[in-house]
């Protein structure tokens, strides 16, 4: 039978344990990058890192239309702090927009960055990354 001490040895050794993995995988993956925790935990909800950070860090990100797609207008503002409307947009952006296959539908970007969101029937289509047009 586990008596009083060795319990709270084993959760010491457990609260060790995780706390050195925890240190690791912030060692190997430093702010910004994709895998990093504070990014990981920003992904969950969590306000870990700032919203603009974050939009750079979605680049390295394998599935970043899974934080947009399907969410309405207001949810992304919540989720990254504002929206701009196309009209707002740099020319770049603009430009890209007019002559790209997305021209014909509403589009907002997420904050100031390239990031388009695509909107059909008030809900987030598509996730698409201008550059280079």
């Amino acid at each position: 039978m586990a008596t009083r001490r060795s319990v709270f040895q084993v959760l010491a050794l457990l609260t060790a344990l995780m706390a050195a993995t925890s240190l690791a995988w912030a060692a190997l993956y430093p702010a910004p990058d994709a895998k990093s925790p504070l990014y990981i935990l920003w992904k969950a909800g969590l306000p870990t890192i700032d919203p603009d950070l974050a939009l750079d860090i979605m680049v390295g990100d394998f599935h970043p239309e899974h934080l947009v797609v399907g969410r309405t207008p207001e949810e992304l503002r919540t989720r990254f702090g504002s929206l701009t409307p196309l009209s707002a947009a740099s020319p770049y952006l603009r430009n890209c927009h007019a002559t790209s296959s997305w021209n014909k539908n509403a589009v907002v970007f997420l904050r100031s960055s390239p990031w388009m969101v695509v909107l059909e029937n008030g809900r987030a289509r598509d996730l698409v990354l201008v550059k280079g047009c």
